[in-house]
């Protein structure tokens, strides 16, 4: 049975202590829905309350920020902290302008120019100029050398080949070799693609006496023979002539793998 109150009620003339299911139907109805919006389990959808410090409208599941109790500044550049507070993300926020850009080179013989640019512009890195398609520029940053066949230090030439085969010969691989003319049995004149600066340069060559399957001492390759001394011969600065030969006899022998490298000015 519903207990007779009739609004307004004050709670504090009451005499009596009753339980919830003893009230008004309506009543319990409000406290339930109130005491729910309290522990976050009713939606504040189309709930009007007023009284108190109390005193919001509210669409479901949303709350406006001017109805939160914070401090500081709202605004597109700060973000609202755990503790209630607007606050500046560190280190950024807010708008800047760049009034100058420049650049400068810590490269020996390179440089920048056109900088500082203040509204616009252009800035150029500058560098010493190769000369010739294919040079190398050197670790002072400012010479340039040719990176084929001028620096001592590397091997102008060098070729693999087959010496059995009919020539001319193609080798399997090489640099600076253009082809390998076969003369006679064991005599190989090496081509170069590209001329040497001098014919001073050492050759080195070895091969293997392709019918014998261990070392065999009575073998020999190298510069092809020559009478006369003190010659380059047989070596110029656009070919070699390389020789494969049976030591014991003198005589000329094929060799399945020639090699010859070259190292000079």
């Amino acid at each position: 049975m519903a207990l007779p109150i009739t609004p307004p009620y004050t709670f504090a003339n009451a005499t009596t202590t009753q339980n919830l299911s003893y009230l008004d139907s309506d009543f319990a109805t409000v406290y339930n829905t109130v005491n729910g919006i309290g522990n976050g389990t009713v939606s504040l959808s189309n709930v009007s309350i007023t009284g108190g410090n109390i005193a919001a409208s509210y669409s479901a599941n949303s709350i406006s920020i001017a109805s939160l109790q914070t401090t500081g500044t709202a605004n597109s550049t700060t973000y609202l902290r755990g503790d209630g507070s607007w606050a500046t993300v560190s280190g950024g926020g807010g708008n800047g302008t760049v009034t100058s850009v420049n650049a400068n080179s810590t490269v020996s013989g390179f440089t920048f120019t056109g900088g500082p640019i203040t509204s616009s512009g252009t800035l150029t890195l500058t560098g010493p100029s190769p000369g010739t398609s294919g040079n190398v520029l050197t670790s002072n940053g400012t010479s340039w050398v040719s990176g084929t066949v001028s620096t001592p230090q590397g091997a102008k030439a060098w070729c693999n080949f087959n010496g059995t085969s009919a020539g001319p010969i193609t080798p399997r691989s090489s640099y600076n070799v253009s082809s390998v003319t076969k003369n006679g049995t064991g005599d190989y004149t090496v081509n170069y693609t590209n001329a040497l600066s001098d014919a001073n340069y050492s050759g080195v060559v070895s091969g293997r006496r392709s019918t014998s399957s261990i070392p065999d001492p009575n073998y020999w390759a190298g510069p092809y023979p020559t009478t006369t001394p003190n010659t380059n011969y047989p070596f110029t600065t656009t070919t070699a002539r390389i020789f494969s030969a049976i030591p014991s006899n003198g005589s000329g022998t094929d060799s399945d793998c020639m090699n010859f490298v070259v190292f000079g000015n």
